[in-house]
């Protein structure tokens, strides 16, 4: 692994971060199958962080470093899928007319009416039966995609997927 990382010659600012970012992600990748036997909570929270942490970097290394824009283009595709994903799960959180709702369930008006009898606020509705778990499975999924993201866009050379794959080989995944 050090030789690997001895050998990639570093030409700019953004090439410096952008290498650091790679090394942040294989000790993310090594990490994370570790806590997940135990308290998902915390370890779910801290994964998040640490992609956007480590997204946030590389974004700045793009910028300083410029040569970036083309590999985006090859995953355009699977970006805008990526994104439609996420935002039916953001649709699901936002309180829609009992009538749309109704309309959008497939479910007659009455009975939609007889199931929101017992709250206070009959005239909207959100599709998620569970707002907070559906916030939660957002932001996890948003972590995972970005942490797919880091290893497509930060492993340009065979070097670097070797050191991937042996660091998924070495945590156990």
């Amino acid at each position: 692994m050090v030789r690997s990382i001895q050998k990639y010659q570093l030409q700019s600012a953004g090439d410096a971060i952008c290498r650091a970012v790679f090394i942040g992600m294989l000790c993310l990748l090594f990490w994370l199958p570790l806590p997940f036997g135990s308290a998902r909570i915390w370890a779910t929270s801290l994964f998040e962080i640490i992609v956007f942490f480590l997204l946030s970097a590389w974004i700045i290394g793009a910028l300083f470093s410029g040569s970036s824009s083309y590999r985006l283009a090859k995953i355009s595709v699977l970006l805008f899928f990526f994104t439609l994903w996420v935002g039916w799960l953001l649709f699901s959180l936002i309180p829609l007319p009992a009538e749309f709702l109704s309309l959008l369930a497939g479910i007659p008006k009455e009975l939609h009416e007889s199931a929101s009898a017992f709250s206070d606020e009959k005239a909207y509705r959100i599709i998620s039966i569970n707002p907070q778990k559906t916030w939660d499975s957002i932001m996890l999924t948003l972590g995972l995609l970005g942490l797919f993201f880091l290893v497509f866009l930060c492993t340009r050379r065979r070097d670097d997927k070797r050191l991937v794959m042996w660091t998924l080989l070495c945590s156990g995944a």
